[in-house]
């Protein structure tokens, strides 16, 4: 399993966050003939591999907007406006973003671009911490029952 973080701002002003959440997609806005290697490295990206959609300035430091798990890794042409990706579940941030902040491992040259692979621990965890909350959420409203869910018999008096 690999973690990748991808730019969803088109030309510093057109952010596709919201088309790649209801598209359930994660795309590479980027022609093959301008960007090969963006579209090489989305062509090894398998089923099961981790998004999340990230903004990053270097004062300001790494922004984690959603994260999702890769449900079909077959790299194809999606639509004319979000450009060329793979399948991807989302679950949304219900702060809105994670702010991480500046990450002090020389790695900044990576998260400036639109598509990395990620390997500083740290992030891989706060990514996966998404994930993992979310899983264990719907398991659990699975096999407990909330008590506002539940129906409350009433009560027998005995005489």
């Amino acid at each position: 399993m690999a973690v990748y973080g991808i730019g969803a701002m088109y030309g510093g002003a057109d952010d596709q966050t919201d088309n790649f959440i209801k598209m359930s997609v994660a795309c590479v806005g980027w022609s093959p003939t301008d960007a090969p290697a963006a579209h090489a490295q989305m062509a090894s990206v398998k089923t099961g591999d981790v998004f999340f959609i990230k903004s990053y300035a270097p004062t300001a430091g790494l922004h984690i907007k959603a994260v999702g798990i890769v449900t079909d890794g077959t790299f194809r042409k999606i639509t004319d406006t979000v450009g060329w990706g793979v399948s991807v579940r989302w679950v949304q941030i219900p702060e809105g973003r994670i702010v991480v902040g500046p990450v002090e491992d020389h790695s900044d040259y990576m998260r400036r671009g639109t598509l990395y692979e990620e390997y500083n621990p740290s992030v891989i965890k706060r990514v996966l911490d998404v994930l993992v909350p979310t899983t264990m959420e719907r398991v659990m409203d699975r096999l407990l029952p909330r008590p506002e869910k539940t129906e409350k018999a009433p009560l027998e008096r005995r005489v």
